[in-house]
């Protein structure tokens, strides 16, 4: 009969008692009937109470969505700063690379300028001061110079035949400074 109240909806204690046939059963049906309210209130509480903690959840899920969504906006931004950095770094270093290989460009060149100019300050050198390159070997000695030196400026400027007659004529035409000396040695032909 509960059962059957329950399910149909007729579970009114104050119409069970003023219909009653029976006062035992009514006694018994009554009980039931507060058995039922107390599991009901029981019900009622506990479903307010699960209420109460999913609107807490819910709060609280919000809450953690929003700091998320923060995070995540913030996260992007400073990926796109670090990005923009990357970028401008990459072109800068691309600009520094390039003025390193102009500079090694141009400082090989330099080098090799160097190299011309010193080999033709050598040969400038060598043909002023009538020495011919020699062949890379050892270098002559001081005493080998100073006997060549010697030598050089031991001659007389005429012969001895030219002494005794004292013909002006037959005297060799000397020259007039070292400088015209050294021309003539050294004159291509």
């Amino acid at each position: 009969m509960l059962a059957r109240q329950y399910k149909n909806g007729q579970h009114d204690a104050m119409a069970l008692m003023l219909n009653a046939h029976d006062p035992n059963q009514t006694s018994r049906d009554l009980t039931y009937y507060q058995h039922i309210a107390q599991s009901q209130q029981q019900l009622v509480t506990a479903l307010v109470q699960q209420q109460r903690q999913l609107e807490t959840l819910s709060a609280q899920l919000e809450q953690q969505v929003d700091r998320l969504d923060h995070l995540s906006s913030s996260k992007s931004r400073e990926k796109r700063s670090l990005l923009q950095d990357k970028t401008s770094k990459l072109a800068q270093l691309g600009r520094i690379d390039g003025e390193i290989q102009h500079g090694q460009s141009k400082l090989s060149k330099l080098q090799e300028d160097e190299k011309r100019l010193t080999n033709l300050i050598a040969q400038i050198n060598r043909k002023s001061n009538g020495v011919r390159p020699k062949p890379h070997g050892r270098p002559p000695s001081l005493r080998a110079k100073r006997r060549k030196h010697a030598r050089r400026n031991s001659k007389p400027p005429f012969s001895p035949r030219a002494r005794k007659t004292n013909d002006a004529a037959s005297w060799p035409k000397m020259p007039r400074n070292k400088a015209s000396q050294c021309r003539r040695k050294h004159a291509v032909p």
